[in-house]
């Protein structure tokens, strides 16, 4: 039987895992954000002044949109705990070991799945 998964709290309300799990953790894997994609060569045809746009646009829908996501995880990690399920917290030697297993297990796993330019580039936006 399993009684957590280390799962975006969206996750947990999407699927009504609640209904089975027992405990949730944070900080959390991953979560959906939002940002705006263009097609590079289409990119790259555009206007300088419209480049710029397309960026300040998408940097602002981007930032909007994932708040909401981020909100909507903390609401539904409330609804879990009214329900009876337990939200760890990990912290200190705990989150360093949890950074570690990410970096050693889950993002190499996950590197085939992703153009190198867009993991690039997530990867320069996380460092920022």
């Amino acid at each position: 039987m399993i009684d957590t998964i280390n799962s975006p709290p969206g996750s947990i309300r999407a699927y009504s895992w609640w209904e089975y799990l027992g405990y949730a953790q944070l900080p959390y894997q991953y979560f959906s954000d939002a940002y705006l994609m263009a097609n590079t060569e289409w990119y790259n045809s555009l206007p300088a002044d419209l480049q710029q746009l397309l960026q300040e646009v998408g940097a602002e829908v981007g930032a909007i949109s994932t708040d909401k996501i981020i909100e909507t995880g903390e609401e539904t990690l409330a609804q879990f705990k009214e329900r009876g399920g337990v939200v760890t917290e990990l912290s200190g030697e705990q989150k360093a070991e949890f950074d570690a297993l990410m970096a050693a297990e889950v993002v190499p796993a996950m590197v085939d799945l992703v153009d190198d330019s867009v993991l690039g580039a997530a990867q320069e936006f996380v460092s920022e």
